[in-house]
């Protein structure tokens, strides 16, 4: 059965005409939920037309609107959201986390966190689209500092499931030489500990 939604859903987010299917691509890589002025940094132009198209066809439905009042999305099922997200390039995903890390960096509202987690699947993508190299490695050194700058806040805070999270994700960026994995391993392991 699930197989068979699946299928459906594919075929509903292929359906769509262009500007419509770049504004879901876009919105899935934000997040099961989104606001407009995201979705617009990652594509040319995000036409009020092309929203309530993704309404009218029931992939999306108002969400709450942002601290600064913006436009507020969510996709209606989380299946949804990973089939519009499986429906991109790898090598456009990572770009696309790319841009959202930038933007999360100039916004700075939960930086590191949000810049940390982009990079993390910007890096991701990029490896299984076959990339490796220099490019890649300053990538991945960089989402890492984000992660673990807020594993180790959340690990400061007493927030050891986020924390646990976080440096795992940290660890997993750094090469294995990394000087800094000597702070970062014993609290990760202390994390783990704490979340069983």
């Amino acid at each position: 059965l699930a197989v068979s939604v699946q299928t459906l859903l594919v075929a509903r987010v292929d359906l769509l005409e262009e500007g419509a299917r770049a504004v879901a691509q876009a919105a899935a890589v934000c997040a099961t939920s989104f606001r407009t002025d995201d979705v617009a940094t990652l594509v040319d132009d995000v036409p009020s037309r092309s929203l309530l198209t993704l309404v009218r066809r029931e992939l999306i439905r108002p969400g709450e609107p942002g601290d600064d009042g913006g436009e507020g999305w969510s996709f209606r099922h989380s299946l949804i959201r990973d089939v519009a997200y499986g429906s991109l390039p790898k090598w456009r995903r990572a770009e696309l986390h790319e841009r959202l890390a930038e933007r999360a960096i100039e916004r700075g509202d939960n930086a590191d966190v949000t810049a940390g987690l982009h990079l993390y699947r910007a890096v991701h993508a990029r490896q299984e689209a076959g990339e490796h190299g220099v490019a890649v490695d300053r990538l991945a050194a960089h989402g890492a500092a984000h992660l673990r700058r807020a594993g180790l806040a959340a690990y400061e805070s007493d927030d050891m499931a986020a924390a646990a999270s976080l440096l795992e994700r940290a660890n997993e960026l750094l090469p294995r030489e990394a000087p800094e994995r000597v702070e970062l391993l014993p609290k990760l392991g202390e994390a783990l500990v704490w979340v069983g």
